[in-house]
């Protein structure tokens, strides 16, 4: 009978690998008996899921982008029925009182437990007077919503107090509490994205854990001792124990010697089962808290570059920023501020709060738009139409901008018969390139005499003095700058608009020849 060919013997040291199924004392199954309590209306194990996600560093940036509401400006319109904002005294103890009552951080926090869990409790826990103003303010503060649940028999909320562990009603906008529900009154939890949020943050923390059991057992190869000679016997049973201690004690820059027909190898993991721990730690779940806090997918991060999924990105975070900014005005105002109305005021219509939430401007959108449309209106205006006389708001509309009527400038007065045409003069000016050199003024004289005799025929006799004092200065200037001089000392306590109307052009057309002869010369 043929011998059976056995497997060559290998010495190696093994190490178990394990896998993280539980984290923090959180686990799948009891992630599951967080839903079902919720169900029951009762919010203990949901709370304490959600906070947990409150703290990780990929849900941070989403988070914050969303309660970033707390930081845009504020308005507050008058809730008096034809009133006028001025006219309502509230409206200003109101723009005081708003930072006191609702300051950044509770909104902040607020907004983050409403968005995740579906629902803020917020406790006014006395009321303080302004030493200022003499007003009462409430001081709020936001409870853990883990010590609050719904009654589904008496159709009313509870919440667990330490005078009181089994519960007391808690009647939202009763001066006491204020309880934000985005998603509606009836079980918000259930709509809230705290349970897939939370299955996929215990996914996301397992991963890590499991990445670094990875590379404490796969990052470095294994040693390990193989019979080469697969056909010879090998080593004994013992002997194969004792080198498998000896490779397994080896350091680095040890040696040992091998029996005969042995090599040292190196193992290595050719899985790459980490890719899988990446990639939940770094795109499923980011992606996941960013979509459900922001409404899109680049908040934290943006592969490669899409200008146009950037700007959708903007305007659904704006939508969504409005949303519950619109919600929270309407709470706050309905549950808390009736009060503040009530005693410092004696009334009932408190002012209305408005954030200063604004879609983005799109500038290139605008600007397109704008030369769409002028160049219809252009289009119309060759064919022989117009826009009639009170339609410039509509007009406006199409451009983005207000318009108006442009009105004609007044026609110059027309020029003497021989005098060198306004057109001519500044052709001249515009071909002139100042020069501080005495020769090209002094090589210009002939231009500007002829310029300042053809003024001075034309003109009345009143501005003869002044068209010779002018001469007088041209003809006396030993460079541009000395006549620059001698026309600011000479004419410096002149009133200024008879010069204008007197001297004006005679001035000009003097200045340009004096250049353009400068400028021949160069």
């Amino acid at each position: 009978m043929a011998a059976r060919k056995r497997k060559p013997p290998v010495a190696s040291a093994s190490t178990e690998s394990r896998v993280t199924t539980s984290f923090g004392g959180w686990s799948v199954a009891r992630i599951q008996l967080a839903k079902r309590m919720a169900d029951a209306g009762d919010l203990t194990l949901a709370a304490d899921l959600w906070e947990r996600v409150l703290g990780d560093e990929r849900a941070l940036g989403p988070l914050q982008a969303l309660a970033g509401i707390a930081s845009v400006g504020m308005s507050f319109e008058t809730a008096v029925v034809g009133g006028d904002a001025a006219d309502d005294p509230l409206v200003p103890a109101l723009e005081r009182d708003w930072w006191a009552i609702f300051p950044e951080d509770l909104q902040g926090e607020i907004i983050r437990w409403a968005a995740g869990l579906g629902v803020a409790v917020v406790h006014r826990d006395t009321w303080e007077e302004d030493p200022e103003t003499g007003r009462l303010l409430p001081a709020l503060d936001v409870w853990h919503a883990r010590a609050l649940r719904w009654d589904s028999d008496a159709s009313e909320w509870k919440i667990r107090t330490r005078e009181k562990p089994g519960g007391v009603t808690l009647t939202p906008g009763d001066s006491e509490w204020m309880l934000l529900t985005p998603y509606g009154k009836k079980r918000p939890w259930a709509k809230a994205p705290w349970f897939g949020l939370g299955l996929l943050w215990f996914a996301a923390q397992c991963a890590k854990v499991n990445l670094f059991e990875f590379n404490d057992t796969h990052a470095l190869p294994t040693r390990a001792a193989a019979n080469t000679k697969p056909d010879t016997h090998g080593l004994t049973d013992e002997a194969q124990k004792e080198l498998a201690d000896e490779v397994a004690a080896l350091v680095r820059g040890g040696s040992i010697v091998l029996p005969d027909g042995y090599e040292l190898k190196l193992l290595e993991a050719s899985a790459k089962n980490w890719e899988a721990f990446v990639k939940v730690c770094d795109e499923v779940w980011p992606k996941a808290v960013a979509i459900a806090m922001t409404g899109n997918n680049l908040s934290t991060q943006v592969d490669g570059g899409s200008f146009a999924a950037s700007k959708t990105a903007e305007n659904v975070t704006y939508d969504r920023k409005r949303t519950f900014a619109r919600c929270l005005e309407t709470t706050a105002r309905d549950q808390m501020l009736t009060w503040w109305a009530e005693f410092n005021f004696a009334s009932t219509a408190p002012p209305w709060p408005k954030y200063a939430i604004e879609p983005p401007r799109d500038l290139t959108a605008a600007a397109t738009r704008f030369q769409q449309g002028a160049q219809g209106l252009a289009t119309l205006g060759s064919a022989g139409w117009e826009v009639e006389e009170g339609e410039e708001q509509k007009v406006a509309e199409l451009l983005g901008v207000r318009v108006r009527r442009a009105v004609a400038p007044a026609p110059l007065p027309a020029a003497a018969s021989g005098d060198r045409s306004v057109a001519t003069a500044s052709l001249l000016h515009a071909r002139a390139v100042a020069s501080d050199d005495g020769q090209a003024l002094r090589d210009g004289q002939v231009v500007a005499d002829a310029v300042v005799e053809q003024a001075v025929a034309a003109a009345a006799k009143a501005i003869a003095p002044d068209l010779a004092t002018l001469k007088r200065l041209i003809d006396d200037a030993t460079d541009p700058r000395d006549l620059r001089t001698k026309l600011i000392t000479a004419y410096g306590a002149m009133d200024p608009a008879a010069w204008a109307e007197l001297t004006y052009r005679a001035e000009v057309l003097a200045a340009m020849a004096g250049r353009f002869s400068a400028t021949a010369e160069a």
